[in-house]
């Protein structure tokens, strides 16, 4: 299962869906992915048009954690 749902192909198709949600800016999105190299992957995808975003995992030092929620919470 994590060979079909975490491979760049899905990630990719994922990516063609959640693009245009994010050219409205009224939207704010998270995403979870199937694992965290696939959340990671999709952050770095998504910043590569210009798009704001940041990866979390619980790796994530507290602080930095709680700065990209706070940032997200407003906007």
């Amino acid at each position: 299962l994590k060979k079909r749902a975490d491979n760049p192909a899905r990630r990719l198709a994922v990516l063609e869906h959640v693009l245009p949600l994010c050219a409205n800016p009224d939207n704010r999105i998270i995403y979870f992915g199937p694992s965290v190299l696939d959340a990671e992957c999709m952050a770095l995808l998504l910043r590569l048009p210009g798009v704001v975003s940041a990866f979390v995992s619980g790796a994530t030092r507290e602080g930095t954690r709680r700065r990209i929620i706070e940032d997200f919470r407003e906007g």
